[in-house]
């Protein structure tokens, strides 16, 4: 049976793969711990999926595409009774937490937060 941390890590690996499958990745920039594991390949675990996106984009787009994807990755990932809240609503960012329950009864929690901020002036 999967630890916590491993069965995170799977479910955050599913979500990745559908985010990116999408017609609307390429303006999906993963940062933060999760870029790091994988451009690294580090060991280290993450609690939370951060982005950066295209600021031409509307938020309720995005928002839609991570609640889709955050659907479709739960579909055979083992977890049960799962649901989906929007926590941070503002015009630059949008967080969502994701919360479920493996087959042992452990709970598992996952925030996906996007930013969309200009790049910096050079």
């Amino acid at each position: 049976m999967p630890t916590l941390s491993q069965a995170r890590d799977a479910f955050q690996q599913r979500l990745l793969t559908y985010l990116y499958r999408g017609s609307e990745s390429s303006s999906l920039v993963l940062k933060g711990g999760a870029a790091m594991r994988v451009l690294t390949e580090s060991a280290r675990y993450t609690m939370d999926l951060d982005f950066d996106h295209d600021p031409h984009r509307s938020l309720a787009s995005l928002q839609k595409t991570v609640r889709t994807a955050i659907e479709r990755a739960l579909h055979g990932s083992g977890l049960v009774e799962a649901s989906i809240s929007e926590s941070k609503q503002t015009d630059t960012s949008r967080a969502g937490r994701f919360s479920g329950r493996m087959d042992a009864g452990e709970p598992l929690h996952l925030t996906v937060e996007v930013s969309r901020r200009h790049a910096p002036d050079r």
